[in-house]
């Protein structure tokens, strides 16, 4: 049991009346793939009314997707679709139908028993009229021009959702221009979605976004056709496939000496707050690139001598490294043992896996290929552990099988999220983490909504 919290921003007398009345609505729906509104909180004058909600223990489907020390097979893939559409599809059968009106996997949350469910209906609830609401990358190209929200949009929103699942990347790179991109969907232009999704879900989807309105399917459509997929029609798409390293998960389950000799006993693992940790997510810059180019063993080969490069380093600064499902690599300080210079220990780090990367050729036969360029995203934040299973989709929510030590929380969140905005050959950091080598290092200082980064490449030691 439990709930959590959100801030509204100062309403109005008008504004307030409207939310209060919205909130006595909201909380009355009840759903198992709706996020239950519990009440809210109202101070007096303009102060900022607080949300009160269920507790989503394991935050955002958006988070999970993008943390590759979490396995998602095929079928659990395509359960989270299901229940999604089901969450949508309960708020378009009501009279008048509730418009969501910001749908996208950060709006979808999880809760203890992985099963996830659609939130933020509060704030879309407050949409005054008919005006447009949502995230620009997520909007239909009605919405671009002017029109409002209405059940069709929310199906275009599902569509790009189910590209979120699929892919396990947020629709466009963040170094895309945002206005040509917001033109390019005007146009028509949509994500590209991974070689080799299966052609029913790629129709699907496609289907979803489509141009005009009037043409995508309802979200009871949508709901009974994703009933009709066989559970194992994701297992081959490119979110599910796992990594091209060799024999990966063949060595064995890796644990911290404390959760081996519970185990040892015949305990159950326990989930571990860390209070905070300093995590690093590394990715060869170019990837796609080299697997088109090179042979799937040459690309093994390389993966493999970098690996091996960069598990001395973790031996070397007291990382640890966590097992992934994809080719990015994650490791992290403050895990395996308190340790009070986790922060500096995860700058070293990083900063020494550039090193080991431009150290590693592509392809020893061929010089020409040159050196693996590493991206690399760092953030120093809250961190849960917990060896779980890979997710597999069941009647019930998500069941479990095999076992795997993963990370979760705003540690990993955010430095996954920033190993994609990083450029070849840099790290991108967080303020708290960049202030550690800033004195002894050349850095940028980037901004975004979350704040300022800094990114900064190989160079002077000392911090």
């Amino acid at each position: 049991g439990g709930c959590a919290g959100g801030w509204v921003a100062g309403l109005g007398r008008s504004e307030r009346a409207n939310f209060l009345a919205e909130m006595r609505s909201l909380s009355r729906l009840r759903h198992p793939c709706i996020t239950t509104v519990i009440g809210a909180v109202m101070p007096r004058g303009s102060q900022p009314a607080m949300l009160v909600l269920e507790l989503m223990v394991h935050g955002s489907l958006s988070d999970l997707l993008q943390n590759p020390t979490v396995s998602i097979e095929g079928s659990a893939a395509l359960a989270i679709l299901r229940d999604i559409v089901s969450g949508i599809h309960f708020l378009h059968a009501a009279s008048p139908p509730m418009i969501h009106g910001d749908l996208k996997a950060q709006n979808v949350l999880i809760d203890s028993k992985f099963r996830v469910k659609v939130s933020d209906l509060a704030i879309r609830a407050m949409g005054r009229g008919n005006q447009a609401t949502g995230t620009p990358f997520w909007m239909a190209p009605e919405l671009l021009v002017g029109a409002g929200n209405t059940t069709e949009t929310d199906v275009y929103s599902f569509g790009i959702v189910m590209y979120e699942v699929v892919s396990r990347s947020v629709p466009y790179t963040a170094d895309q221009n945002i206005l040509k991109v917001l033109e390019g969907v005007i146009d028509g232009k949509r994500p590209d979605l991974p070689y080799g999704t299966p052609r029913p879900i790629e129709t699907l989807v496609r289907h979803c976004w489509h141009p005009v309105a009037a043409l995508r399917p309802t979200a009871a459509d949508v709901d009974k056709r994703l009933r009709h997929f066989e559970p194992s029609l994701l297992d081959q798409t490119p979110g599910t496939r796992g990594s091209l390293r060799a024999g990966k998960g063949s060595a064995g389950l890796r644990l911290p000496p404390r959760v081996r000799e519970r185990l040892a006993l015949g305990k159950m693992a326990e989930v571990e707050e860390h209070g905070e940790a300093t995590v690093v997510c590394c990715e060869v810059d170019g990837l796609e690139g080299l697997v088109s180019s090179l042979s799937q063993e040459r690309v093994a080969d390389m993966l493999t001598r970098l690996d091996a490069s960069l598990d001395e380093l973790c031996k070397e600064h007291g990382v640890w490294k966590f097992e992934t499902v994809d080719d990015t690599y994650v490791a992290a300080t403050n895990i395996a043992q308190p340790q009070d210079d986790h922060v500096a220990r995860s700058a070293r780090f990083a900063l020494d896996a550039l090193d080991a990367a431009a150290s590693t050729p592509v392809d020893p036969t061929d010089p020409s290929k040159g050196s693996v360029l590493l991206r690399v995203g760092v953030h120093s934040g809250g961190a849960v552990t917990n060896l779980l299973d890979r997710m597999v989709g069941g009647p019930n929510g998500q069941s479990r099988r095999g076992k795997r030590f993963s990370i979760m929380g705003d540690g990993i969140a955010v430095a996954a999220r920033l190993v994609r905005c990083c450029v070849a050959g840099r790290v991108l950091a967080s303020p708290k983490v960049g202030s550690v080598v800033a004195d002894n290092h050349d850095y940028d200082v980037r901004g975004d909504d979350d704040g300022c980064w800094l990114a900064w490449a190989a160079g002077a030691r000392g911090c």
